[in-house]
């Protein structure tokens, strides 16, 4: 779709992502160096009152991205904003 035949209400094709991994996890501190051990070490996920290591926000963040730049093009994200509602965990 280009930009052009963008209609008001239209919406991105359904995209499936996931279950996410414990792996995902850990690639993605890798590849964004962001080594909280929360993300990745379950004990440390436990003393911080969670069950298990808790996914890194901007991982989420980059999947949507990629659905809106699938969907517009990359020419036509400019920007954009994200609200982190609830944790995401490894099988979500």
């Amino acid at each position: 779709m280009n930009w052009e035949q963008l209609e008001v209400g239209a919406s991105p094709e359904p995209r499936t992502v996931g279950p996410i991994t414990l792996t995902d996890i850990v690639r993605y501190q890798g590849a964004s160096g962001d080594f909280n051990p929360i993300h990745h070490d379950t004990g440390f996920a436990q003393a911080s009152g969670f069950e298990q290591p808790v996914g890194v926000g901007m991982f989420h963040a980059s999947v949507m991205n990629s659905v809106a730049t699938d969907w517009l093009g990359p020419d036509n994200l400019r920007s954009t904003r994200i609200r982190w509602k609830a944790p995401v965990f490894p099988g979500d």
